[in-house]
This record gives C-alpha cells, sequence and structure tokens, in this order.
C-alpha cells in the first residue's frame, strides 16, 4: 500500500472513531499565560491496537497525524490568548516549553498547575512526561513592550534541521 493511501486511511480512521477529542485549557495571570492542551487518550491507545495487528505504517501515520493535530490545536490556544491580549492593550512573546532553555523540564507540574489542566485531564509523571501523550503545554510572556521574534520558539530548538514539523 503506498503512502498517500495509508494516510488517506489514517484520516479515516479519525473521522469515522472519534479518536480526536481536542481540548486546551488557558489562564492568564499577571503577566504570563500558561496553556496546557490535549488530543486524548484515544489515539495513543488505538496505535499500539494497530502495532499489535501488525499494521505499523498505519500506526505511525495515525501517530504522526495526531502530532499535527495536536501542533494545530496548539496554534488555536496562541491564538486565543493573543486575541485576549490585544483586547487587554499587550502583546504576547514567544512561547516556551517545559524543557527549554530557561524554563527546565522540572516546572512541567507548575505550568499545568497554572493553566488548570487536570480540568482536562492532563497530568504530568515524575520525569515530567505528559500523560496523555499527545498533550503539551507552554507558557507565553505577556507585556506592553513585547514581540515575537522572527521563527518563533522554532528559530532556538536545535532540532530545527531534522524536524518534521518545523519544515510545514
Amino acid at each position: 500500500m503506498n503512502l498517500e493511501r495509508v494516510r488517506h486511511k489514517a484520516r479515516l480512521l479519525i473521522g469515522r472513531e472519534r479518536l480526536v477529542a481536542p481540548a486546551f485549557t488557558y489562564r492568564i495571570e499577571n503577566d504570563v499565560a500558561a496553556v496546557a492542551c490535549t488530543i486524548g487518550p484515544a489515539l495513543e491507545q488505538r496505535v499500539a491496537e494497530l502495532f499489535r495487528a501488525g499494521e505499523r505504517l498505519l500506526a505511525l501515520e495515525l501517530d504522526a497525524l495526531g502530532n499535527e493535530r495536536l501542533f494545530c490545536l496548539a496554534k488555536r490556544a496562541l491564538a486565543a490568548i493573543e486575541r485576549e491580549t490585544r483586547r487587554r492593550g499587550q502583546h504576547v512573546g514567544d512561547e516556551r516549553y517545559p524543557g527549554d532553555p530557561g524554563i527546565g523540564i522540572e516546572e512541567q507540574p507548575r505550568v499545568l498547575e497554572m493553566a488548570n489542566a487536570a480540568a482536562k485531564g492532563i497530568r504530568s509523571t515524575p520525569g515530567g512526561m505528559l500523560s496523555p501523550v499527545k498533550s503539551m503545554s507552554f507558557v507565553v510572556p505577556l507585556g506592553t513592550t513585547l514581540a515575537k521574534s522572527r521563527g518563533g520558539p522554532c528559530r532556538r530548538c536545535p532540532s530545527r534541521e531534522r524536524c518534521a514539523s518545523a519544515k510545514r
């Protein structure tokens, strides 16, 4: 089976089985917004089932599609924050993810707490990983003199040269 057919089949799985239940929550506190978003646990469960059934290529494509959906969801959350911030007469800076330089992975629980992530079923493991797996969290600085830098967080990322998401 060719790759485009597998990708189409993965999209159909998401649509037919309603695997993606996107949810995000954010909270603006003083001069920072904290965000947590997830597409839920159903996709990771389905990917595991497909691997067990020997449908490896379909499992990988479904997982990749889940990543795309998660990044789209994060962009929607960021757009909501930008609208709210403009309404307040402020601007946003570049978002920072736990594990980035300047915000250690040990800050993950605090970011989740600030974003009220528990309301969406998002939690952190002791090592800072998120559950469900297809989840992410970040903080966005707010202020009257801030501006986003060209290229945003991808510009700072040491993996940008090999990242599939950055090439889109």
